[in-house]
């Protein structure tokens, strides 16, 4: 009994260890990469017309549809 107790002290000593080091670090490397210059902003994706919109939503139904069928049949 006494060495399970002092086998879980030292587990758990050793994740408290662990856990402690990784917030260091990642303080420190915050603090590091908050002096590096900002990247560009993202560039974000012009919305699309509703011609691809429609045209994209028709190609996904005849795609599932041909999926229903292909199930229908039986062949794979």
């Amino acid at each position: 009994m006494e060495q399970g107790v002092h086998l879980m002290a030292v587990g758990m000593g050793a994740v408290f260890a662990f856990l402690a080091l990784m917030v260091l670090v990642m303080n420190l490397a915050a603090r590091l990469f908050r002096h590096l210059p900002q990247d560009a902003p993202p560039v974000t994706a012009s919305p699309g017309t509703p011609d691809d919109d429609e045209r994209e939503i028709a190609v996904v139904l005849a795609a599932v549809e041909a999926w229903r069928r292909r199930g229908a049949s039986g062949g794979q």
